[in-house]
């Protein structure tokens, strides 16, 4: 059974497997070594919470904070449910009504009906789309300019050709775009309604009652956590936000080396 989860891939394994797991991870390691697999910087191997096996491809090692890319999203959606369930949010709620002092461009009610349910289902009503780069919410847009969750409420309608599904004819009456933009935007909800910075909700709420330790968070030019991605963890970390299996293999791939989340960001 093979689980992808955005930026790692999580191998369910037998216990008979485990025990056979030398030659395996010896085989693997000198796969990777030789570029078979890409950008693979380290592999972790976890049973009942515990490593029991690790290697590790980059100058960093075990310690290592290490890009999660597109993860981050899940954080974000994590934190959103920890606010709900506290009460400071609901998934009905407006993201603007957070936001009361902005006044996006190209203005329209929709955007005002915008809620938390459509930016963790990616299916708001903007034209934003990261797999289209002639989109104007594409992402690679979002880091040309210092506000970000503004960038993304500034967008405009999207519109629907006879060629695509519109919402309506679509699965639960949504349709999806994959929209960076739209988890930042939702970032800055979460801490519009708790008051708190991203970054310190996400340390008091999720990681240090999980045991995260060290992590690193990229910054919009005007200190907004992003948390669209670029959150870096060492590879033992990650499997923490996880679904449960009985063995658990993170695999990191290409991890640290994104240049948007890299040149462009800065820390607070």
């Amino acid at each position: 059974m093979k689980y992808v989860i955005l930026g790692w891939t999580a191998l369910a394994l037998s216990s008979a497997a485990v025990a056979q797991s030398g030659e395996t991870l010896d085989a693997a390691a000198e796969a990777i070594e030789k570029g078979d697999y890409g950008r693979t910087t380290s592999v972790v191997v976890m049973q009942n919470g515990e490593v029991i096996a690790e290697r590790y491809f980059d100058e960093e090692g075990a310690e290592g904070l290490r890009n999660t890319r597109s993860a981050t999203k899940t954080v974000t959606g994590m934190l959103a449910g920890i606010a709900a369930k506290e009460g400071k949010l609901a998934l009905d709620t407006p993201l603007l009504s957070l936001s009361p002092e902005r006044a996006p461009a190209n203005p329209d009610p929709r955007k005002s009906a915008i809620t938390v349910e459509d930016a963790l289902t990616m299916s708001g009503p903007l034209e934003c789309s990261d797999f289209n780069q002639f989109s104007r919410g594409n992402e690679e847009r979002m880091y040309l300019i210092e506000d970000w969750a503004g960038f993304y409420y500034d967008l405009p309608i999207r519109g629907f050709p006879a060629w695509e599904t519109k919402p309506a004819d679509s699965p639960y009456g949504r349709a999806f775009s994959y929209c960076t933009a739209g988890t930042v935007a939702l970032g800055e909800a979460v801490e519009r309604a708790t008051g708190e910075e991203l970054e310190a909700y996400a340390r008091k709420k999720l990681f240090d009652p999980l045991g995260v330790g060290t992590v690193k968070w990229q910054f919009s030019p005007l200190g907004l956590a992003l948390g669209g991605g670029g959150l870096a963890l060492t590879s033992d970390q990650k499997p923490m936000f996880r679904v449960e299996t009985p063995i658990r293999m993170a695999i990191c791939f290409g991890c640290a080396r994104s240049r948007h989340h890299k040149a462009q960001a800065r820390s607070r």
